[in-house]
């Protein structure tokens, strides 16, 4: 539960969100670059393949038979897990610029748990599909709608317990300070 000293940030941080979650329909791939790239370089990293970036289309994994485009940006997952970071933040015992300063780390921490989780889902979801394909007898979308809910949950539930453990132990330490 936010308290009443700490909802103004919350909702100032809440409004930046919101005024991304908008701008979304005006943005193309390029604006979302700063997720596609790195989530593109992880999934080199976990896959061993390399991709070539196809103007206007994303970036092709050939050999693996797929493409990143926006639409697999994670866009909606860092904002999720920003909203998340920053409710978790705005109870941290701080006030004015300083309290406001705590939402550059929890769109930096969203943004790796982002990458973390996006790349990770992409890349079991190309691994593994044609096998859970076979095993659950479902199509190729639910497949993988269901990677995605079930990885950026995972990804999401473990940030939030820890984060928040972090809190509490540092609060708990300062208090015996």
């Amino acid at each position: 539960m936010i308290k009443r000293t700490n909802l103004f940030y919350f909702l100032i941080g809440f409004s930046i969100v919101l005024v991304i979650k908008y701008s979304l329909r005006f943005m193309e791939l390029p604006h979302l670059e700063f997720l596609l790239y790195p989530t593109t370089q992880w999934i080199e990293i976990l896959s061993g393949s390399q991709s070539e970036f196809i103007p206007r289309e994303g970036y092709l994994f050939a050999n693996r038979n797929f493409i990143i485009n926006e639409s697999c940006s994670g866009i909606n997952l860092w904002l999720i897990a920003s909203s998340m970071l920053i409710y978790l933040f705005s109870k941290i015992n701080l006030m004015g610029i300083k309290k406001i300063a705590m939402f550059i780390p929890a769109f930096a921490i969203a943004w790796l748990i982002t990458i973390l989780s996006n790349g990770s889902r992409i890349y079991i979801s190309s691994t593994f599909q044609d096998q859970l394909l076979s095993v659950f007898n479902l199509s190729t979308h639910t497949i993988h709608e269901s990677l995605g809910v079930v990885t950026n949950l995972t990804f999401l539930i473990i940030t939030y317990f820890l984060i928040e453990y972090l809190l509490i132990n540092k609060s708990n330490y300062e208090k015996a300070a």
